[in-house]
């Protein structure tokens, strides 16, 4: 059977069965689709930074929540966005994953912006998100936000693709004792996370916790280890406090410390480095507060981050401090403005390798940014006739915002967008938007220096100090509809385009010497698809089906010289599919499993594959859970991603996972 065939009878199959999703820690089994959408996002919400519901939101908004969190059994962050329709989530290596939204996969995640708890997890120096510098303790995790498309008109540069916020819950949630645990055969290992909660004052909560964990080799094609496991241990805090005339106070903070094990070679180079052990780490600390009155409320929001990583490549040393200020303001209820201002410091020092260095090895880098955003609501009649009818209902909710940026590189940039929200009746929800976004660039992009040699050939790589950013213009088409209490389909059509994507062009061709520069001569077009189906058959039975379409097209320019560019095409599958279920077979035990199937790869020399997971939860008393599952249960081993695009290497392969799970929690 043709896989266009397959996929689609499993999506008309599955039109039986589609589970719903529940926002919030809540028990699930005992709400419906029509409670479920009334119930609010969160306030600072990724998409408006403001509190609305799923049927008020102009964006592909897809919520992780605690439950789908729990349920999956994964016990990483970046695993568990593998629920998530359309997001194309790879591991290259044990410790390394590639993610995206809407293509342009790289090893490097250089068009996504991921937030913990508003904390951006993002280095500048090669535009990377350090995905193994996440690991919060999985049960404190509320909910992740994930947006399938540009956010810059709020969030800024880099929020391209997507945006993933990582929001724990509140300290008042988390009271008492909790010691959770994991013990695997495969990629995972040991996990350990203990965390207690407790009373400050009668509005003051607090919670302290630390983790461990370790994680195994991946191994090649012939089943050798590449010896790429890591180990990382985090400790940490957060304190809430409520008062009725000061507001809303946060405090939380990390530190974490940990290793890769790597034997890596130069993307510029045939040399092998040497095994060794690569050191990370680093501390975090963040406050917040908020304030609220009738018509306005006030957020102010600063963090410093600092992040320690010495690597094969090179060594990073770098301090970033974040300051962002926000003010809401309602008009009325037809129009409210959401404004603020940001400014952040980053400073690092590098220290290269025999392979490549950064020139300057130090930098201080400014990013001042401003943003405003007003929305308004109003009938269909006004907006046709210019009057407004008393006791209309307001069906039209019109966005329009822009982010005014300042960076040391590139100058002032300008990211606007316009988002129209129809409601077509109380339970359908139609959708579009016009954006522009852009990712600026790295130090990787204007100061690197790669020295290696490849077949008896010198290869130099110069980064451009007039390296441009690379800029996405896109449209975007959503519609949402509840025709039951037991039904939602949420589905969403975009059109990408980009200009000035990076190439790498050569500068001399001298004898026995390469000389090539980055550049921005590449064009493109990303277009396609993302659908959810949920559906809750009965109070113990729910399924949530997704799927993702994904069509991309790169244009080398007339000038350019780069041959290798337009592969990158072959790094987004076409076709994913993933499909996750719950039963509940008694009030004690449970049965959760998910599907996945991603199409293949061919840039990377991945074929297609079907993932399966399954997990069985016990519950011998209110406090403890024991859980017994596996991961990747179709195959012993699949490689999903290169580290080094268009090289010859090893892949690495994801191997098959079996695990016990252990939860127990006090009050």
């Amino acid at each position: 059977m043709p896989m266009n065939v397959k996929i689609f009878f499993i999506l008309w199959l599955s039109s039986h069965w589609a589970a719903a999703q529940i926002p919030e820690n809540l028990d699930y089994t005992k709400l419906d689709l029509e409670e479920l959408l009334t119930i609010k996002v969160v306030t600072y919400s990724s998409v408006a930074r403001k509190q609305q519901t799923l049927m008020d939101t102009a964006a592909a908004l897809f919520v992780l929540t605690q439950e789908n969190i729990l349920n999956s059994g994964m016990t990483s962050v970046p695993e568990m966005l593998r629920q998530v329709p359309g997001l194309q989530v790879t591991r290259p290596a044990a410790h390394q994953w590639a993610i995206t939204a809407r293509g342009l996969n790289q090893p490097f995640s250089s068009k996504l912006l991921v937030m913990a708890d508003g904390r951006s997890i993002y280095t500048p120096l090669r535009s990377e998100i350090l995905w193994n510098s996440v690991n919060p303790v999985i049960e404190d995790i509320d909910y992740i936000e994930v947006i399938r498309g540009p956010g810059a008109s709020l969030w800024g540069s880099n929020a391209v693709n997507g945006v993933i916020n990582i929001v724990t819950q509140s300290t008042k949630e988390t009271q008492g004792t909790l010691i959770s645990g994991s013990v695997g055969q495969g990629e995972e290992r040991n996990i350990i996370s203990w965390r207690q909660g407790g009373k400050l004052t009668d509005q003051g909560f607090y919670r302290v916790y630390g983790k461990f964990l370790q994680q195994g080799n991946f191994v090649d094609s012939q089943t050798v280890s590449l010896e790429d496991k890591w180990q990382m241990a985090q400790a940490g805090f957060r304190s809430d406090w409520e008062d009725s005339q000061y507001g809303q106070w946060t405090v939380q903070g990390d530190v974490y410390k940990g290793f890769v094990k790597d034997t890596l070679r130069s993307p510029f180079s045939t040399t092998w480095l040497p095994d060794g052990y690569n050191q990370q780490h680093g501390f975090n600390l963040l406050g917040r507060w908020k304030l609220h009155f009738p018509a306005d409320e006030f957020v102010i929001q600063t963090y410093y981050d600092l992040n320690h990583r010495e690597e094969s490549f090179h060594k990073e040393f770098r301090g970033t401090y974040d300051l962002d200020f926000q003010h809401r303001h309602l008009f009325g209820p037809q129009q409210e403005v959401i404004w603020g201002l940001g400014y952040r410091y980053t400073h690092d020092i590098t220290d290269g390798s025999p392979v490549s260095v950064y020139i300057p090895d130090r930098r201080q880098n400014e990013l001042l940014s401003a943003f405003v955003q007003s929305e308004f609501k109003m009938p269909l009649s006004a907006l046709l006739t210019t009057q407004f009818v008393e006791g209309e209902v307001d069906d039209l909710q019109l966005n329009l915002g822009v982010k005014f940026e300042h960076n040391q590189f590139t100058g002032l940039e300008i990211q606007p967008s316009m988002r129209l929200l129809r409601h077509l009746g109380p339970e359908t929800s139609i959708w579009t938007a016009i954006s522009r976004s852009v990712r600026i660039p790295s130090r990787i992009d204007r100061d690197i220096l790669a020295v290696g040699d490849r077949s008896n050939l010198q290869v130099i790589v110069e980064g451009n100090p007039d390296f441009k950013s690379e800029i996405l213009q896109s449209y975007e088409l959503g519609y949402r509809w509840q025709p039951s209490h037991q039904l939602l389909w949420d589905m969403s059509l975009f059109y990408n385009q980009y200009y000035q994507l990076r190439t790498l062009e050569l500068l001399a061709l001298e004898p026995l010497k390469i000389r090539s520069q980055f550049a921005n001569q590449m064009t493109g077009e990303v277009y396609g698809l993302e659908m959810t189906y949920r559906r809750q058959l009965t109070p113990n039975w729910q399924f949530a089906l997704g799927y993702g379409y994904t069509d991309t097209q790169l244009h080398i320019g007339p000038t350019s010289s780069d041959e290798t560019g337009e592969n990158m095409e072959g790094n987004d599958p076409r076709h994913q599919l993933n499909l996750q279920g719950v039963w509940k077979l008694s009030p004690d035990l449970k049965a959760t499993g998910g599907v996945y199937y991603v199409d293949n790869l061919p840039n990377q020399g991945v074929p297609s594959y079907w993932r399966v997971d399954g997990q069985l939860s016990w519950r011998p008393n209110p406090h403890l859970e024991l859980s017994l599952g596996g991961r990747n249960l179709t195959e012993a081993y699949h490689p999903e991603f290169s580290r080094e695009v268009g090289l010859e290497q090893p892949l690495g392969e994801v191997p098959r996972t079996f695990y016990l799970q252990f939860r127990y929690q006090s009050e």
